[in-house]
């Protein structure tokens, strides 16, 4: 999935973005970077998101599939 692949390249973006943050004493670089991981951070909140609601629309997929079998059954069922 490729939602997931990003999520992975997002996270590492953000632990390489800390370690540089945590060794720079330039207060404008430090700045910059913070801003960065901010945007990384959003990044990371909507593709957790996207996963989330991937999923959900799975489970409703199959719960719609279930119910559609029932139906058929029940109206063969009536059918006799």
């Amino acid at each position: 999935h490729s939602t997931r692949l990003v999520l992975s390249d997002l996270e590492a973006l953000r632990h390489e973005h800390n370690l540089v943050l945590s060794s720079t004493v330039d207060d404008d670089k430090s700045q910059r970077l913070q801003q960065s991981l901010e945007s990384i951070d959003l990044g990371i909140d909507e593709a957790v998101v996207m996963l989330q609601l991937d999923n959900h629309l799975d489970n409703l997929d199959s719960e719609i599939h279930k119910l559609m079998l029932q139906v058929q059954r029940l109206t063969q069922e009536n059918s006799w």
